[in-house]
């Protein structure tokens, strides 16, 4: 065991000498190798830094209690704005590794299509449609967005 433990003190000693990027690539093919289920994804989630959530916290707290000035107050919503940037780039992220079908190759939704036909919705996205059921309500004309 003590020998596992010097090479592993190596090995990260090592890593942490990669820039930030390496140190990412390399995260990534350990885990992928060691995994049993090769069809695992990796997605990375932003999150704001400890003394920003910290300062939302007591910013809100503050806020809660009624005792936030003007000037505070704007620096509420511009840590909210981050926050909400944050949600979305998170959400987006989820959505690439959830849904990859629904992107191109640079990560931007790909645009889809929907006509009508006699049988229900037809729903293009690239070279793919799909068929989907008709309700009675549903008119003849195209939908558009």
């Amino acid at each position: 065991m003590p020998q596992h433990n010097q090479a592993l003190k190596v090995a990260l000693a090592a890593a942490q000498q990669l820039p930030p990027k390496l140190q990412r690539q390399l995260v990534e093919q350990l885990i992928m190798t060691t995994l049993p289920d090769r069809s695992a994804v990796m997605v990375y989630l932003q999150r704001l830094s400890p003394r920003k959530q910290a300062r939302l916290t007591t910013l809100m707290d503050k806020h809660n209690e009624g005792r936030l000035s003007p000037l505070k107050r704007k620096e509420l919503q511009r840590l909210g704005t981050e926050v909400d940037e944050v949600l979305l780039a998170n959400s987006s992220a989820l959505a690439r590794a959830l849904r990859p079908e629904l992107f191109d190759e640079r990560g931007k939704p790909v645009k889809r299509q929907v006509l009508s036909c006699s049988e229900g919705l037809v729903v293009k996205s690239g070279t793919e449609s799909s068929v989907r059921g008709r309700s009675s309500q549903t008119s003849k004309q195209p939908y558009t967005r």
